[in-house]
């Protein structure tokens, strides 16, 4: 179930300290025109909380309309690929990668036809300290 609202009067020479449970004028702060009965300087209570602490209320932001481009930019986004766009995007992946790995992508075996300058060639469970 939802709090109940409740309003007060805050005025610091306001002789009302009653909570009341909806929003109205205060009857001790505003005045009136005697011939009509009209408010002359209407004050209005604010929300509060049980205890009597004023509530603030939250600021709120300026929102603006959405645009057709914005619209069309959410759904552009939200689409998924095609399988053919999947492979697309993959081969271009994998070829930005092989080009980023250039000569050192090349890895050094027994059937190397080259010298090993940086780094020794180890067999699968070779010790790489020597064995007293």
């Amino acid at each position: 179930m939802r709090d109940m609202t409740l309003w007060k009067c805050i005025k610091e020479d306001c002789e009302d300290e009653t909570i009341y449970r909806f929003k109205g004028l205060c009857r001790y702060c505003t005045s009136y025109d005697d011939s009509t009965g009209m408010p002359l300087e209407p004050v209005s209570r604010l929300k509060v909380t049980a205890s009597g602490e004023v509530i603030e209320a939250p600021l709120k932001l300026k929102s603006r309309a959405v645009s057709a481009a914005d619209y069309k930019t959410f759904r552009q986004s939200q689409k998924r690929l095609t399988n053919k766009q999947k492979e697309a995007l993959i081969q271009a992946h994998q070829h930005t990668h092989n080009e980023h790995e250039g000569p050192h992508a090349h890895i050094h075996d027994e059937n190397c036809d080259h010298e090993h300058t940086d780094a020794e060639v180890m067999n699968i469970g070779e010790s790489i300290s020597e064995e007293e």
